[in-house]
């Protein structure tokens, strides 16, 4: 059951992100560029209007703070490391994501 469920959301996931780049083509043949940069910014100034409508109770955890600062940093220097063309994980992200087993 787990796994029919997980296969659907698989499946809606990446039908919807397959309509990104077609809906960005669209708006930029019909808009120009300039509008297809302004929609970003416009869903930024929607999210102070979205987050009041969030429900404030929740589990009571505690945000893991080192976590996030870890995936954060590793997403950022592999990012880095694709824009300077080095091979994948051949940097201190290798330590930071806990993944040493693919370096090389």
């Amino acid at each position: 059951m787990r796994g029919a469920a997980l296969g659907r959301v698989a499946g809606v996931a990446a039908a919807i992100s397959c309509l990104g780049p077609l809906a960005g083509g669209g708006v930029e043949a019909l808009l120009g560029w300039r509008a297809v940069i302004a929609l970003p910014m416009l869903g930024a100034l929607l999210v102070p209007l979205l987050w009041r409508s969030l429900p404030t109770g929740g589990s009571g955890a505690r945000l893991d703070l080192l976590g996030a600062v870890l995936v954060a940093g590793t997403a950022a220097e592999d990012v880095r490391g694709v824009a300077l063309g080095l091979p994948p994980c051949s940097s201190w992200s290798v330590a930071a994501s806990g993944r040493p087993w693919s370096a090389g």
